[in-house]
């Protein structure tokens, strides 16, 4: 190592660290007060070639009376070796001076087992071994003096674990199971094709929805004859978030798309944050789509007027308080927004909602409703979602992300998994904690508010993060060898000052965020992730920001799918368009795999003079065509849980009346979407 930035008057030390190889960070031993220290130490790694290893290299400053100071890390990935051939390194650790940390590198085969590995292509499960502990006391002692054995396997699933010893010397008492993976070289694997990604239920249900949505077709379209199976589109009705606005605001619209007879159409129910109580009191009834949604809109209504405060009187929040302890004992993490979950369970209706995501599949058994995914963002605490956040989504079949093309059935999700194997069943969570799942507001911490309040500012954003330096086209870095591997580009990572971190902390913590058992524990990266069409398509994922009262999200929709080489109609934002329209139709005839989209942005126009399509209002009718929804005072804000009877019935009215006013737009979708679908299927036969 050169230079004097980081390394005058300091007492150096390396730690290496590569987590697919082992949880524990090696370490080179301490020069005092040298500018120019040499290690010459070697450390053995045991890697796995299938997986991507990037190895972590942090110089540190060794203080005797206070913690070690971190000066930076060095982020490799190891992809970059070729076997037998020796890499000597020289990692520019200072873009303005000359400091290098110099490593060689030694890539080698050694002779073990070949390991088993599931993959598909984006995430791998590696082999689990499994160790039983069986105690027996050397000498015979009295019952009561038997202690239990207190067991600890590091790095295993379980860790720790007590073991009451065995009388017996060939008994069978009690034994202790520790599960932890076989970090060995590796050979033979199991892969997963991409089109299994699909999960077998809903391949299923897609078929039996077919025939209602081709029969349903028919009708909208006045067709004279049946579409064939691969002439019918793929429709789906997706919601946005934004509290009780959004639920009430996905009641209007599908009343709407019901009296069209578009609802039969549709084959996927997307929604997250309040659009998701929408859907969750839906589905509650098997035949829901069948049969008329204004009954159901009225008892909503009951519900959305009534007075919120009961809920928070001690008798009740003592019985909430019994049953969140009965969550806890389940097995699952409970905090405010499992609170939260109960009063949106209150909200929604008269009595407890005790019934669980998987009993949904009763209204999906004759393909007789369309699918309905909840959708919600997962993240991680301390950090803002700036840095990270993805979709996680739930069916009644199975939870999970498309990002990773990894999911688990429905009644599973809380459960306990190691390296894709269920360790620890845990009851399937009531619908009522999903609702406070889905609710993405508990997801934000200080940081996330201020990039939403003041979205041209990054200054808190830029100061508190760490700063990455991509030193991949160095010159000081050697020309490596092209192997058949997809390297990550090797960055120096320099940590923030120490006020920056505190403050960083206090602003990204997540004190309200919902946690549950990671399903994914264990599980690695394959080393050809990147090049995975799925992963690729879903790998940075921008969230939905709402209320979308501006064309931005379209826009950013659109540019989002082209860097992602993801198929979607372009669409540029013209000078008319700076005020909003009922409905935007977006397609493009050229591209066979773009969707068809129809975007409703919640806006009242032409309902302010209309009360139904081609219906003027009368002078005394004109102010229920008058709604402030984004305004300061605006009745519809996303903090407000309970509406009037008239705030509730305009926004109704108003999203109905949307739908209903573009029923050419709307039929000139489908009609467009099932010429493509045709066009496609002759371009494929």
């Amino acid at each position: 190592m050169l230079g004097d930035q980081y390394l005058s008057q300091t007492d150096c030390f390396v730690t290496l660290w590569l987590p697919t190889a082992s949880r524990e960070k090696l370490r080179t031993r301490t020069i005092s007060n040298c500018r120019h220290p040499e290690w010459d130490e070697s450390f053995t790694f045991q890697i796995q070639t299938q997986v991507k290893n990037v190895l972590e290299l942090s110089v540190c400053d060794e203080d005797t009376f206070t913690s070690n100071d971190h000066l930076l890390t060095v982020l490799y990935d190891l992809s970059k070796l070729c076997l037998r051939n020796k890499t000597h390194v020289k990692f520019p650790l200072n873009p303005e001076g000359m400091e290098e940390l110099e490593v060689e590198f030694l890539l080698s085969e050694t002779p073990s087992s070949p390991e088993m590995l599931i993959t598909n292509g984006v995430i791998v499960s590696r082999q689990v071994s499994c160790l039983e502990v069986h105690a027996e006391p050397r000498r015979p002692r009295k019952r009561k003096k038997n202690k239990d054995l207190l067991v600890v396997v590091t790095d295993s699933f379980e860790n720790t674990q007590c073991i009451p010893p065995c009388l017996e010397p060939c008994g069978s008492g009690d034994r202790a199971c520790f599960h932890y993976p076989k970090y060995f070289q590796p050979q033979l694997h199991a892969e997963a094709p991409e089109s299994h990604w699909n999960c077998g239920e809903e391949v299923e249900f897609l078929q039996k929805r077919k025939v209602v949505v081709t029969k349903a077709l028919s009708q909208v379209l006045q067709l004279e004859e049946d579409l064939r199976e691969d002439e019918v589109p793929l429709i789906a009705i997706m919601a946005t978030g934004g509290g009780t606005r959004s639920m009430v605001a996905l009641y209007g619209h599908l009343l709407g798309l019901q009296k069209l007879n578009l609802l039969d159409c549709s084959t996927y129910l997307t929604g997250l944050s309040g659009a998701t109580w929408t859907m969750a009191t839906l589905y509650n009834d098997a035949e829901w789509s069948s049969k008329n949604l204004e009954p159901v809109i009225f008892e909503a209504r009951r519900h959305v007027v009534k007075d919120k405060m009961p809920a928070l009187y001690p008798d009740q929040l003592c019985k909430w308080r019994e049953e969140l302890r009965q969550h806890s004992q389940e097995g699952y993490k409970t905090n405010f927004t499992d609170f939260w979950g109960k009063l949106i369970e209150y909200s929604l209706g008269d009595k407890k909602y005790d019934r669980k995501l998987s009993e949904q599949r009763a209204a999906l058994c004759q393909g007789q409703n369309p699918l309905p995914i909840y959708l919600t963002i997962n993240v991680k605490d301390d950090v803002s979602n700036q840095d990270f956040r993805e979709w996680f989504e739930f069916s009644p079949y199975e939870v999970g992300m498309q990002k990773y093309g990894a999911f688990v059935p429905t009644e599973l999700f809380g459960s306990e998994f190691f390296m894709g194997r269920l360790m620890k069943r845990i009851p399937e969570p009531e619908m009522c904690y999903m609702l406070g799942l889905w609710s993405s507001i508990f997801s934000l911490n200080l940081l996330d508010a201020w990039n939403l309040s003041h979205t041209s500012e990054e200054f808190f954003y830029r100061w508190t993060r760490e700063k990455l330096h991509d030193i991949e086209d160095d010159p000081l870095l050697p020309e490596i060898p092209k192997c058949d591997a997809n390297p990550l580009e090797t960055t120096v990572v320099i940590p923030a000052s120490w006020l920056s971190n505190t403050f960083r902390e206090i602003l990204t913590h997540r004190p309200q965020v919902s946690e549950f058992h990671n399903f994914l524990y264990g599980m690695q990266l394959h080393t050809d992730y990147l090049q995975n069409k799925q992963f690729s398509m879903w790998k940075g994922v921008q969230c939905s920001k709402c209320p979308p009262i501006m064309l931005q999200p379209l826009k950013q929709t659109c540019e989002y799918c082209t860097e992602q080489n993801i198929p979607f109609p372009s669409y540029s934002i013209q000078e008319d368009d700076k005020s909003l329209k009922e409905c935007y139709l977006i397609e493009n005839p050229q591209k066979l795999d773009a969707p068809i989209v129809a975007y409703f942005p919640l806006i009242s126009d032409t309902f302010q003079k209309y009360k139904a399509p081609g219906v003027e209002r009368s002078p005394e009718e004109m102010e229920l065509g008058q709604l402030n929804i984004y305004g300061p005072k605006s009745p519809y804000a996303t903090k407000e849980l309970t509406y009037t009877e008239a705030a509730f019935d305009k926004m109704v009215k108003l999203t109905e009346y949307n739908i209903l006013n573009n029923k050419d737009k709307l039929i000139q979708a489908v009609r467009l979407a099932v010429e493509k679908k045709r066009m496609k299927s002759q371009c494929s036969s």
